[in-house]
């Protein structure tokens, strides 16, 4: 997992270094800003270097803002977590 920043900053980063913006809001649709499928897919790979966290494509496209890939991305962890400290059954 990435430190020194929240996971939100981090993919608020990533958006911006796909899409070549300056900046990134954490509400801003990733979609409306210019993105397409092809580059949601190079976010997603991104995503998954910096966080360890592979989020599928479909869940990006639903859900298309820095805030809600943060949202699954934590709740991935989480899980991962979950299923590693109970023998991995979880």
């Amino acid at each position: 997992m990435t430190t020194g920043q929240s996971v939100e900053s981090t993919i608020c980063d990533i958006f911006a270094g796909v899409l070549g913006l300056g900046t990134v809001e954490p509400t801003d649709d990733f979609f409306e800003l210019g993105g397409h499928s092809l580059l949601a897919s190079r976010v997603a790979a991104k995503v998954r270097q910096e966080t360890g966290v592979r989020i599928r494509l479909v869940d990006f496209i639903g859900q298309p803002t820095a805030r809600r890939m943060a949202e699954l991305v934590q709740r991935a962890s989480d899980d991962s977590t979950g299923a590693r400290a109970s023998g991995g059954n979880g």
